[in-house]
């Protein structure tokens, strides 16, 4: 029914994020991207935890601070940048502890929903470093300046709840049946417009950076290519019966 679930399945390491999962999660979003029946997609994580981020294992081996630049720009950025980029709803459903990398896959996500008391952070200022795929400007987008810096210079984790309040999280949902609660959460989205989710998203996104001139220009141009949309046409045509 249009609603696509990608789960993270490394549950007995915390879900942290190697880089054959990362590769694996970049093939699954180009599956998904040229599926035009896809609109929603959930993604979440098996066990206890949403992901603590990027696998120590790899962070420990890659060697030099060019390597691990380069891999996240090839691999943590090429993904989290797809996902912001596509023209489909992705929902980040936090069923557990959401840190580091973790966090900021949730961040390019579109909306984020959590369980009851889940924490989340960006602890990496605790080892000497700042967050580098994503974290510093995404979370700025979503919460202002003032909330990231505390987030990111203390490294401390905040609550679900708290989240919440600063408006890092859409919803707070309980833990008992969480992924159905979640299926439920965006069922909401599914009868809508493929089409008008998908240009809605991008326009959204685009305005960020644009003046409100620019803005309003850039939502006409995209309303002109709905209107001549299959989705329109028939619900004119519905409205008229």
């Amino acid at each position: 029914n249009h609603l696509g679930i990608i789960k993270l399945n490394k549950p007995d390491k915390l879900n942290a994020i190697s880089i054959q999962m990362i590769t694996e999660f970049i093939e699954v979003l180009n599956f998904i991207r040229v599926d035009d029946e896809l609109k929603v997609i959930i993604i979440t994580g098996e066990g206890e935890a949403f992901s603590t981020g990027a696998d120590f294992e790899f962070v420990l081996n890659i060697g030099t601070p060019e390597k691990l630049r380069e891999a996240t720009r090839q691999y943590w950025n090429k993904a989290f940048d797809a996902i912001e980029e596509m023209e489909k709803l992705f929902i980040a459903a936090i069923n557990g502890i959401a840190i580091g990398c973790g966090l900021e896959l949730a961040l390019a996500c579109d909306l984020r929903i959590a369980a009851e008391g889940v924490k989340m952070g960006l602890p990496e200022i605790n080892y000497g470093l700042i967050p580098d795929a994503g974290g510093t400007i995404r979370l700025t987008r979503i919460v202002g300046a003032g909330f990231t810096k505390e987030m990111i210079l203390s490294g401390e984790s905040i609550k679900s709840e708290e989240a919440q309040e600063i408006g890092l999280i859409n919803r707070i949902l309980p833990p008992e049946n969480f992924l159905e609660n979640a299926k439920e959460y965006a069922s909401k989205f599914l009868n809508k417009s493929g089409t008008a989710i998908g240009l809605g998203k991008l326009t959204i996104n685009k305005s960020m950076d644009q003046d409100i001139k620019s803005g309003l220009e850039h939502a006409l141009i995209t309303q002109s290519l709905l209107l001549h949309s299959e989705e329109y046409k028939r619900a004119m045509i519905a409205i008229k019966k």
